[in-house]
């Protein structure tokens, strides 16, 4: 939360669930604009995953906690974990962050799915594929992403590769409005991060001019964060309001 009465991200550590729960959080949550955060971990190292969250006690009081989780020794707290429908609920924030995205494709209980003739299942799998494909579509997850993520069997996780994590972070619907709304301070905030990044490439000597571009960058950039958050906490109490009434 921002201490201002919305909720600006959460933190979605889970083995995963229900597939029709998991788009009912994420519809919720893409129409609040709230940001998702996952585990993170090394693609070198596979195995081992961490998980940052902030709770809050109170508006300005908070604790800071880290959690680790190693799957090949199993050691660690086993809550850190985002997979199966957890990526469904990940793929629905405004922006996204965390990289150990586990996926698989979706699937029907067993004493469920046997029941039926081949041609009844085959056609309840293909209903239950578009709806999925529906939902992140409407959240903007290419079509290779997805196709990737039903190539996987359901007996088994693998992270999403991280060229598809990239490519996922940013939320373009909630960038472009932030930009359409406070155009002076993003122009300012780019036009000095350019100028910081220009002093850096060429090396330059000269300390006190970084530091000189550093300290607008810095300021420029909080005058643009001061105004993205006004801007979603219209976003939210707007639609707040609406999912009340």
């Amino acid at each position: 939360a921002d201490g201002g009465g919305i909720v600006t991200h959460v933190y979605i550590y889970s083995p995963g669930g229900s597939v029709d729960e998991a788009i009912k959080i994420g519809r919720l949550i893409s129409r609040l604009a709230i940001s998702t955060n996952a585990p993170g971990y090394n693609p070198q190292k596979p195995e081992e995953r961490y998980c940052n969250f902030r709770e809050h006690t109170t508006n300005t009081k908070f604790t800071d906690h880290k959690w680790y989780y190693n799957k090949y020794s199993r050691t660690g707290n086993r809550k850190c974990n985002c997979a199966s429908a957890c990526f469904l609920i990940w793929a629905a924030g405004a922006r996204r962050a965390g990289n150990y995205l586990g996926v698989h494709r979706t699937f029907f209980k067993p004493e469920s799915f046997k029941k039926d003739s081949y041609q009844v299942a085959r056609k309840r799998y293909v209903r239950m594929r578009r709806v999925v494909e529906n939902y992140l579509e409407e959240m903007n997850v290419p079509n290779l992403v997805v196709d990737t993520m039903f190539s996987i069997g359901s007996n088994k996780i693998e992270p999403l590769a991280p060229n598809f994590v990239n490519i996922l972070q940013g939320g373009p619907a909630l960038d472009e409005y932030l930009r359409a709304h406070c155009p002076t301070e993003t122009l300012i905030r780019d036009g000095h991060k350019t100028a910081l990044e220009g002093l850096r490439s060429v090396a330059v000597k000269n300390k006190a001019a970084i530091a000189k571009a550093e300290k607008a960058y810095n300021e420029a950039y909080v005058s643009a964060y001061r105004c993205e958050i006004k801007v979603r906490r219209d976003i939210f109490k707007a639609a707040w309001a609406k999912e009340a009434s």
